[in-house]
């Protein structure tokens, strides 16, 4: 079985597994919840391509196309994978300083 599911955008494909996966660029590890952010900063098509230059443009523009397309799943995507969240989820905490540690167990 294929790990990932075909869409309606030709270089969109999702995450094969139970409940909605993350949608990424056929062929990359790429994220369109990662391109969607560098949209969200402002950055043009040729921007998000200086900073991912494996890509092609037909291939940014296609994930800017799903996100318009299915904003509610994206958006829930970028919320599930914040700092803040995965951090949690694992138990950890971010120092003052940027660094990444275990929280301390609660006596």
């Amino acid at each position: 079985m294929a790990p990932f599911v075909r869409t309606e955008h030709p270089h969109v494909v999702r995450e094969r597994g139970p409940g909605l996966r993350s949608a990424v660029v056929r062929g990359t590890r790429v994220h369109v919840r990662a391109i969607v952010g560098y949209w969200k900063q402002g950055l043009s098509v040729e921007g998000i391509l200086d900073a991912l230059p494996h890509l092609s443009p037909s291939q940014v523009l296609d994930a800017l196309s799903y996100y318009h397309d299915h904003r509610a799943d994206i958006e829930r995507e970028i919320r599930e994978n914040s700092i803040a969240r995965v951090l949690r989820r694992r138990g950890l905490k971010m120092e003052r300083n940027g660094r990444i540690v275990r929280k301390r167990a609660a006596r």
